[in-house]
């Protein structure tokens, strides 16, 4: 086989591959499938809305294949929360806590119950309020799940740290 020939089977090879590796990127949970069968399908990284009421906002979704189930973020040390920081860092609470500005999220009440085939949706920050500042964001949830096999684990999650300038 010819120099050519072989540069070119070597392209496509690696082509495939990499399509191959970020369809199961775009695809897989964010975590892992608890014992009620629920998982964090995604928790999108911060965006500016289209719609210029809401400024900076996050959408996460979960998803329960046994039922009846409930994903949880209603507890004390549960739920959705978006940070504007000065410099991105770890995925760590206390990081985040202690050089970020908190900018808004949603607690209790926010449960998903599942009875058979849906996605629950959470879109926040949930108190409506206008999300605005210039930095990098970042987004986290902590959430469980109970259903026919008790209480799954928690489970926290974060976004990527994300640069934005939202007036």
């Amino acid at each position: 086989m010819n120099s050519k020939l072989r540069a070119m089977l070597a392209a496509v090879v690696i082509a495939v591959a990499g399509l191959m590796l970020s369809a199961a990127v775009a695809f897989a949970n964010i975590t892992s499938w608890d014992v009620n069968q629920c998982s964090q399908l995604n928790l999108q990284n911060p965006h500016i809305s289209s719609d210029p009421r809401w400024g900076v906002l996050v959408k996460s979704q979960w998803e329960c294949d046994l039922w009846p189930a409930t994903v949880h973020l209603d507890t004390a040390y549960t739920g959705a929360w978006l940070w504007v920081c000065p410099s991105t860092g770890p995925d760590d609470e206390n990081w985040i806590t202690s050089n970020c500005t908190y900018k808004g999220g949603c607690f209790a009440p926010v449960n998903f119950p599942f009875n058979g085939g849906n996605i629950g949706t959470l879109w926040f920050p949930c108190n409506g309020a206008h999300t605005s500042g210039t930095g990098y964001w970042v987004a986290c949830t902590q959430w469980y799940s109970s259903g026919p096999n008790g209480n799954g684990q928690y489970f926290l999650t974060f976004s990527n740290y994300i640069w934005i300038n939202a007036p």
